[in-house]
């Protein structure tokens, strides 16, 4: 069940809960923490490029009016041992004269190691457009994804800036997978900040919902996994009706040697919840 936060996108409609759980070493029950909820901006998944071994998205703050029309490139080595920088290349509407318009973001090759990594927040409201742009290394080739135009937006967005940080765990629940009705799901990645744990490893949460309200939270165990306790704000976020996709960004929380951390979703909608594996 190992996958990227843009390959999760993809399995909306065609994986059971029977198969997540079984392949995702998910832990099913449990009640949600009683910590204080949180509410990041939700992000919608826009177009997408593949080359080379790198993903590159192009995510937008624009849910509806009153949100702010900003974008941001999250981009994801698919396949370990690949070198991927991306960025946001922006140009305005008049003209076809790319100019890169957010930090790049290089993750580096780590064999065995899928990556991600967002660049900050890029205006593309009236006047302007913008694409995700990403450079697979060993080349100066640049693939680019089609270009999106904001409408006029409002408000401030939570920053989904994101270092070079690496898949762990995942989990998720899904509504309907059958086909039946309208298809929800609730998931999350854990990622780290490391290749290892080590003194100052932290972990966050990658969060994703199509269709359903959505709750998530970050769990540490010191004995092994016999225990959990809750260590950050159970997160609420809620992606617009499928087939299009949401995503939202925990804080990161440490996770040195000596500790497990997993995460955990519950769809509001079914009540159902679970739990990743431990890292």
């Amino acid at each position: 069940m190992k996958g990227s936060l843009l390959r999760i996108t993809k399995r909306v409609a065609v994986v059971t809960l029977a198969t997540a759980a079984t392949l995702g070493g998910l832990t099913l029950g449990g009640a949600v923490s009683a910590s204080a909820a949180t509410n990041p901006s939700t992000f919608l998944v826009g177009p997408e490029t593949s080359h080379s071994g790198c993903d590159i998205a192009l995510f937008s703050a624009r849910l509806s009016a009153s949100t702010p029309a900003e974008v941001f490139a999250s981009v994801d080595s698919i396949h370990p041992g690949h070198t991927c920088t991306g960025f946001v290349e922006r140009s305005a509407t008049s003209k076809t004269k790319w100019v890169i318009a957010s930090a790049k973001m290089t993750l580096p090759s780590v064999s065995g190691l899928e990556g991600l990594a967002n660049t900050g927040l890029v205006y593309d409201g009236p006047g302007f457009k913008a694409r995700a742009c990403v450079r697979p290394g060993g080349t100066t080739a640049v693939y680019c994804t089609s270009a999106l135009s904001l409408a006029k937006g409002a408000g401030t967005a939570t920053s989904p800036a994101l270092s070079p940080s690496y898949l762990r765990k995942q989990a998720e629940v899904l509504r309907n997978p059958s086909g039946s009705g309208t298809p929800g799901v609730c998931a999350a990645d854990l990622v780290s900040g490391a290749t290892a744990k080590k003194a100052g490893t932290t972990v966050a949460g990658v969060l994703v919902s199509s269709g359903d309200p959505c709750t998530a939270w970050i769990q540490r165990s010191s004995n092994g996994g016999k225990s959990w306790a809750t260590v950050s704000p159970v997160v609420s976020y809620k992606g617009p009706q499928f087939p299009h996709v949401g995503a939202a960004f925990t804080a990161h929380y440490a996770d040195g040697p000596g500790h497990l951390a997993r995460v955990c979703v519950k769809d509001m909608a079914n009540k159902k919840m679970n739990c990743s594996g431990g890292w």
